[in-house]
């Protein structure tokens, strides 16, 4: 129960952070869950929902303080929001990162998503509260979803969870 509860608290700051009203983040605004695994003393659920829009990442980045926006303009994943990719967005996918033991929610996370199907697609998550997510296109198909995780200063190994999807 408990573990439920974080990982749709998770979804929730995902959705708020995203722009989504808060009435529609309640209600799940078509997030999905598709898994969840544990590696290297950590958690990470994935989940999936319709991209986000540029005007909604232009609203979340209004709502964000100057501290938060001047360190997110750092990360890499900021070049495919900043030009839009040059493929329309087909899903917004996140990972959830909780410690495995305090169930706690892991922040300053490095976080590549890779997906191999019908094409291989590679992104850099950016870090939101309760999560990290990024807009990317999937055409149709079966994925396997390659989750890396890597610590600030290389303080741990890194950590790679996988997934299947189908989109």
């Amino acid at each position: 129960m408990e573990k439920r509860f974080l990982i749709q608290l998770g979804v929730l700051l995902a959705l708020v952070s995203y722009g989504v009203s808060s009435s529609a983040a309640a209600e799940g605004a078509a997030v999905k869950e598709i898994g969840t695994k544990t590696s290297g003393g950590l958690e990470v659920t994935l989940i999936s929902a319709p991209p986000r829009s540029q005007a909604r990442m232009e609203e979340m980045m209004k709502q964000m303080g100057k501290a938060e926006m001047k360190e997110m303009m750092k990360q890499k994943a900021m070049e495919g929001m900043m030009g839009m990719p040059s493929e329309p967005a087909t899903h917004w996918l996140g990972a959830i990162v909780l410690d495995r033991k305090t169930k706690k929610f892991v922040p300053n996370l490095k976080v590549t998503l890779t997906a191999k199907g019908p094409g291989t697609r590679k992104v850099e998550l950016m870090s939101m509260p309760g999560s990290y997510a990024q807009n990317i296109s999937l055409p149709t198909g079966q994925y396997e979803i390659l989750v890396r995780i890597d610590f600030p200063k290389g303080e741990r190994k890194p950590v790679e969870v996988r997934f299947q999807m189908k989109t």
